[in-house]
């Protein structure tokens, strides 16, 4: 059942017993063969699951908090303008470390072209 709710999509521990019936019906029907570890789940293993959740929504909520993102639209968008903003300052810091490194360059002693003329 481990693999089976990190597999579907859009589905949390609160989910279980739905996805649970909806399996146990397909077995009674015939429609899927039914497996010992599905059967003869321990409830600690579901235990377990749950506790996972709950601490991933916590940790969810800390990272969320350590953002500064609230529940609007509004810190969203201000959240992706500063990403932008950075984005676009290690841009101008990569452009100009490119620019010291290869744009100051000036010629020492070099040959001088000299025009030929062509007979008129």
């Amino acid at each position: 059942m481990d693999k089976l709710m990190e597999s579907v999509l859009c589905v949390d521990y609160t989910d279980e017993p739905r996805i649970r019936k909806i399996i146990q019906q397909a077995i009674d029907s015939g429609e899927v063969p039914s497996y010992k570890a599905f059967i003869k789940e321990a409830r600690q293993k579901m235990n377990a699951r749950k506790r996972r959740a709950e601490e991933e929504a916590k940790e969810a909520e800390k990272s969320r908090k350590e953002l500064g993102l609230g529940e609007g639209e509004d810190d969203l968008k201000a959240l992706i303008q500063t990403k932008n903003q950075n984005r676009k300052k290690d841009m101008d810091n990569f452009l100009a470390q490119l620019e010291a490194k290869y744009g100051n360059k000036s010629k020492k002693g070099g040959k001088k072209t000299v025009l030929k003329k062509g007979k008129k």
